[in-house]
């Protein structure tokens, strides 16, 4: 049972002549009463949080209760690993075959295009040349060198000069370029 102010002052000016008592025990008097003022609302509020706290706990046991009912419930329909991907493997194996075998063609049909491409443009490069062969300032030379010098000496510098091009070059055709070189300069 709580007392109030002027009931404790009632009861206190029974014992004490409260007109007559000092300072001192008045302010006492005071702070007993706001400290029993501060204590009501406390308890007050930790009542109302406390039922704030019970209703929330019920809530959540209710709201456990339905989620563990729905766990159940779809616990029925989940199917099992092995059977997610038996199902996986029968559905969608041929399509990514069916795939992976169209990205191939279509990756080696660009590449065949792309080649084609190349071989083309190599092709218009040497148009002049459509099976190869070069022409390099070393014939110039064997020409004029069977203008201004005699015919031995000619035929020799054509060889030389013809057959040392092709050992840096394209040393299988040594042999019939000195000779078609020689063949030249007679």
């Amino acid at each position: 049972m709580e007392l109030n102010r002027e009931q404790i002052i009632k009861e206190l000016e029974g014992l004490v002549n409260f007109t007559t008592c000092p300072e001192y025990i008045k302010n006492a008097l005071s702070l007993i009463k706001e400290l029993t003022e501060e204590k009501n609302k406390v308890f007050e509020a930790g009542a109302r949080n406390l039922s704030r706290l019970e209703l929330s706990y019920l809530t959540l046991e209710v709201e456990n209760a339905k989620l563990t009912e729905e766990n159940e419930r779809l616990r029925g329909c989940v199917k099992s690993k092995e059977e997610v991907e038996t199902i996986m493997r029968a559905t969608y194996e041929p399509l990514v075959k069916e795939i992976a075998k169209e990205q191939i063609d279509k990756a080696t049909a660009d590449t065949v295009r792309k080649m084609q491409e190349r071989l083309k443009a190599k092709a218009n490069e040497n148009e002049t040349f459509p099976y190869g062969g070069y022409i390099h300032f070393g014939d110039a030379i064997i020409y004029l060198t069977a203008t201004l010098l005699p015919a031995p000496y000619a035929i020799a510098a054509a060889a030389i000069g013809g057959g040392l091009a092709d050992l840096l070059t394209a040393p299988m055709w040594i042999l019939p370029t000195i000779i078609i070189k020689m063949l030249i300069v007679r």
